[in-house]
């Protein structure tokens, strides 16, 4: 079924939402979620090496701003299986365009898409509803020792959230703001 997906350029170079394609009958729905090639560089340049679901109980709780470095850095495609989430992307890219740049998304069980976020791109996002899953593949395995975040309210960033979240890990609370002579090194590093 080629052409499954409607791809979307959004405002940060390289996140693309994707939205599904859809056949409803009495039985219900069908979309496809993923197809190697057709998303994103996934299926050409790089590979799905693990899937995630996370769940969460309680409205307005905050998970991020992650990223990973070095040869763990990688690409997510990011979906909102059940409720409401907003997503944030932050680009952290020295030679980008849009570095230091920040776009919410909404996303929900109701959206039918996606969002694709390449390597260099930070993510996080804020839950909308009780009871949340998201779903994300990624082109890397999660490294503790490889893995980088900052505060959602980093004032490098204008990160805009609809609500201050409620609920964060202290793992995320205790992120320091961005460290950019760090971030340039480390982005030298990955080249």
């Amino acid at each position: 079924m080629p052409d499954s997906f409607k791809p979307e350029n959004l405002a940060i170079d390289g996140v693309v939402q994707y939205a599904w394609n859809t056949s409803v009958d009495e039985r219900g729905e069908f979309a496809r979620h993923f197809a190697e090639g057709e998303v994103g560089h996934f299926g050409s340049r790089e590979s799905v090496v693990q899937a995630n679901l996370v769940w969460t109980s309680k409205k307005f709780t905050f998970r991020g701003m992650h990223y990973q470095v070095g040869s763990f850095r990688e690409s997510k495609l990011v979906s909102c299986l059940l409720g409401e989430i907003s997503v944030v992307v932050a680009d952290i890219r020295p030679d980008s365009r849009t570095f230091l740049q920040s776009l919410t998304i909404e996303l929900s069980q109701l959206s039918r898409c996606s969002i694709l976020v390449p390597k260099g791109v930070a993510t996080g996002y804020l839950t909308r509803s009780d009871e949340v899953l998201v779903h994300y593949y990624s082109s890397a395995p999660y490294a503790k020792d490889h893995e980088r975040g900052f505060r959602f309210d980093d004032p490098m960033f204008e990160i805009k959230l609809p609500v201050q979240p409620k609920i964060l890990s202290d793992r995320d609370k205790s992120w320091l703001g961005l460290d950019r002579e760090l971030l340039y090194k480390e982005s030298l590093d990955d080249q």
